[in-house]
Formats: C-alpha cells, structure tokens, sequence
C-alpha cells in the first residue's frame, strides 16, 4: 500500500531529528579524535625534546636560535630557526625539508584542529608553542611536572601573517592583541600541553595555574586573551 503526503511528511520529520541529534555528536567525536591525535603529536615533540636535551648536554632548545646557529638549508636565511627546526636538523625530530606542511614531518609538530599558516616566510607558525626560553638546562627546572614546555597556541597578529594560527611559542601575561602568540583552549575550553616530566595532559585554566609563570591564555573563539 501506497504511503500517503501525511505519512511521507511524518518520516521525514522524524529523519530530520534524527539527523539533528545525531550531526552533533558525530561532530563532538571527530573532534575528540582530533584532541586524541594532537595529544599522540605531543607526546612525539617530547619525546624529541629528550633526545635533543641528552646530545646538547642537558640544554633546552631555544625557542629561537640566535647566531651562529642559523640553518641555511631551505630556511630563509634572515629568520632565526624555531625550535622544530633545531630539533629536526638535529634528528631529534622527522627531517623538514621544504615548506610543504602536508608532509608527516610536519604534521607531528601541529594540532590537527587548527588552521596552518602554509606561506614559506611565515614559520612562526607551524609549530606548536614552546615554552619562551633561550638558554637554560633541563635539570634546572625545579618541578619539572608542573612545567609547561609545549603547549596548543594562537597568533594574534590582526592585518599581519599568521592572525588566529597556531604559533611558535607562548606569551606568560598579557601581550596585547598585537603580534602576541597565548596558550589556546581550544579543545572544549582545554588546551593539551607537555609538561617537562614527559606527561601530557588536556589542561584547563585551573591547570594552567598550576605552573606559576604563566597568567595568560586564549579560550575558545575569544578575540582577546584571559588573564589571572
């Protein structure tokens, strides 16, 4: 038996809300995976870290080189190499050698659910943010697991390169909205980080203020940062 207009219009609602209930949390689990996998590429950053502090005599690698330490391979020459770029060279980490950041090796050094900055003179931003240091040795830390080394940033930078993508490093207090890289909660108000002990953890605003340097953070879509 045929089905009647009433009947067609009654399954297709019914279609409709299912859909509706479901599109959000398919959403929420892709998302989630996505969490799961930035966590798996810090976990990696870490690990290559460690093997960098332990051929370096125990040194952190800076979150910037300074001279003479400039690479000069496809590296414009007039930027100081970040720290991925030091621990790749180094081996520490998958070798980088060119800009295209489609490639495994850099997508290890990135959280899958922000947006990249693919231009070549921009490589402040392709790379998970590291801790601001320059010189300092990883048994100076006092606690290590309250440590945050690398964590999910943000750029602000409006009109600039790299505005709302992933930055290198992360700034401790208030920046402004200028040219200023935060911790980014972006994962349902949390952010993953890396602590210097090796763990990683998604983290809240409560953990952040854990580690005592840091009062500065991005939540979500915000255009300005929070600060405590």
């Amino acid at each position: 038996m045929a089905f009647t207009l009433v009947e067609l219009l009654v399954v297709i609602c019914v279609i409709s809300l299912l859909a509706g209930m479901l599109l959000p949390a398919l959403k929420a689990a892709r998302e989630r995976a996505k969490q799961i996998q930035c966590m798996g590429n810090l976990r990696q950053v870490g690990m290559g870290l460690a093997v960098y502090a332990s051929e370096h005599d125990d040194q952190l690698p800076p979150y910037e080189a300074q001279p003479p330490h400039q690479l000069t391979d496809f590296i414009f020459t007039e930027y100081y190499p970040t720290w991925y770029m030091l621990l790749s060279k180094s081996g520490a980490l998958p070798l980088l050698t060119d800009w295209d950041v489609q490639k495994p090796a850099w997508k290890i050094l990135r959280c899958p659910s922000q947006a990249v900055y693919e231009l070549s003179g921009g490589n402040c931003c392709k790379g998970f943010g590291q801790r601001l240091i320059l010189k300092q040795r990883m048994s100076d830390v006092k606690d290590p697991a309250r440590c945050i080394f690398y964590a999910d940033t943000i750029r602000f930078n409006p009109g600039g390169y790299g505005h709302l993508k992933q930055a290198y490093t992360f700034k401790f207090d208030d920046g402004g909205n200028a040219n200023a890289n935060y911790i980014h909660l972006r994962h349902s108000g949390a952010a993953n980080c890396w602590f210097l002990d090796g763990h990683v953890k998604s983290c809240l605003i409560s953990d952040l203020k854990e580690d005592e340097a840091i009062h500065a953070a991005v939540v979500g879509n915000a255009d300005n940062c929070t600060t405590w």
